[in-house]
């Protein structure tokens, strides 16, 4: 239907033109023809001209309205020639119009304004004498026919072009979105973090489809929060997702579009009602069964139309990025889970690595103090001593070196592991509290500069 469009407001001047040489006609031989009627027809058709180019055209979407064009200026000029005579010189607008028609589709609307032509040129001869219609007859329908087969021929060769060119040009914008998709889909591949990928599609979809807002949200806990928006991001808020856009288009799974959004206002997302959103995309972020999200595109300074390309568009990044975002989350949380894996694991070979320890560690004893390396007891003048994991391992090491001082790294070492990293007074807070377990504080005695040590006897 746009080709019908373009091709009549770019013809529009001819239709004018037509009009004004009627009118000058009129005006230069008055008593030819009925005055009040002809300039009735002028008007009507003016009128008519107008409102095709204004309001019946762009909101008619059948190619197929072109017939009734045809029908509306056969009616018009056969008025004509009921008032000009059958033999004016109006005849000629006739072959003129058949050429036009046949610029729509060639054969099928020339031959078919040549039709309704001679139909109403054989109904306007009818009353005439019978060898006078016929003479006229024989001499104007076929020449009709000949201007329609004539001009459908040139058309058909200029439309069949016409048609190879745009099918080129469609092919070349489907290589270049594939390209651009392609590119897209390398930079998605490479990223691993959630976040990371809201903020490539913040950067790819107002470039994809030319719109200057973007709204995105992830689903968390029960609700949409926003991550990336081209509005600030603390006067959106947390919202439901529940609007009708929104649970539209998760859904159904698909781009939806609202080219006049502000008529659709309690459907909206709330953060869309502030902004004064004129035209509207929901884009929702599903992979693998769950809902991961929605991306908004907006327009708060005009109304916008979305013709099926940007749709489909849409989608196959949408999917695209449903699926990276999906992976990024994936990969996020096997690498925590393992991550706490190796920390269990870490804790595990600690403790075997105690054991195995244990089992070889000879009891010890230092006067009234006795240290079973085995059970990983202490007893202190007979009577057992409660001791964490990491006191008996201080004694222990201590124990082991009576009579020597122990510096705190040695100690953090073994008893912490090599690889800890937490507070650096560790050592002083777990030896005071060991000493006011053992209960007697000169049996760990503290070396100023070298460390701690249990006397040997």
């Amino acid at each position: 239907m746009g080709y019908v469009q373009r091709t009549e407001q770019e013809t529009r001047k001819f239709r004018l033109l037509a009009l004004t040489l009627a009118a000058l006609g009129l005006y230069l031989y008055p008593g030819a023809i009925p005055v009040w009627p002809a300039v009735s027809l002028i008007l009507v058709y003016l009128l008519y001209v107008l409102l095709l180019g204004w309001l019946l055209l762009p909101r008619v979407t059948s190619p197929n309205f072109v017939y009734f064009m045809a029908l509306v200026d056969t009616a018009a000029l056969g008025g004509g020639l009921a008032l000009a005579g059958v033999q004016s010189p109006l005849f000629i607008l006739l072959p003129l119009f058949i050429i036009y028609y046949s610029i729509f589709r060639g054969y099928q609307t020339s031959l078919f304004t040549a039709t309704t032509f001679s139909l109403a040129y054989v109904a306007l001869t009818y009353n005439r004498e019978a060898r006078t219609a016929g003479s006229i007859i024989s001499v104007q329908v076929p020449f009709l026919y000949l201007v329609a087969l004539l001009s459908g021929y040139l058309a058909h060769g200029r439309l069949e072009e016409k048609r190879e060119k745009e099918e080129l040009q469609g092919l070349i914008r489907v290589e270049n979105r594939a390209r651009q998709l392609l590119e897209m889909a390398r930079g998605l591949g490479q990223v691993l973090e959630p976040q990371a990928v809201v903020r490539e599609m913040a950067v790819n979809l107002p470039r994809l489809v030319g719109m200057p807002g973007w709204v995105i949200a992830l689903a968390e806990g029960g609700q949409l929060r926003p991550r990336e928006s081209s509005l600030d991001l603390e006067k959106l808020g947390p919202w439901s997702g529940e609007e009708r856009v929104t649970a539209q288009a998760l859904e159904q799974g698909t781009p939806l579009a609202f080219p006049a959004a502000e008529e659709q206002e309690e459907a909206l997302p709330p953060w869309a009602k502030g902004a004064g959103v004129l035209s509207l995309l929901v884009v929702p972020l599903v992979a693998r069964g769950e809902r991961l999200g929605v991306a908004y595109l907006f327009d708060n300074g005009q109304r916008r139309d979305f013709p099926p390309e940007v749709i489909s568009l849409l989608q196959s990044y949408g999917e695209m990025v449903s699926q990276a975002l999906a992976n990024a989350r994936l990969h996020q949380t096997t690498r925590t889970q393992t991550a706490e894996l190796v920390r269990e694991l870490e804790e595990a070979v600690r403790y075997l690595e105690r054991v195995r320890e244990a089992r070889r560690r000879p009891e010890i004893v230092i006067g009234g103090l006795r240290i079973d390396g085995l059970k990983e007891k202490a007893f202190l003048e007979g009577k057992a001593v409660a001791l964490s994991p990491t006191e008996f391992e201080i004694l222990y090491t201590l124990a082991e070196n009576a009579g020597r001082p122990v510096n705190q790294e040695t100690l953090l070492r073994r008893v912490w592991g090599k690889d800890y990293a937490g507070a650096s007074n560790v050592v002083d807070v777990s030896v005071h509290r060991l000493r006011k377990k053992l209960g007697q504080d000169g049996r760990i005695l503290t070396v100023r500069g070298r460390g701690y040590m249990v006397a040997d006897k």
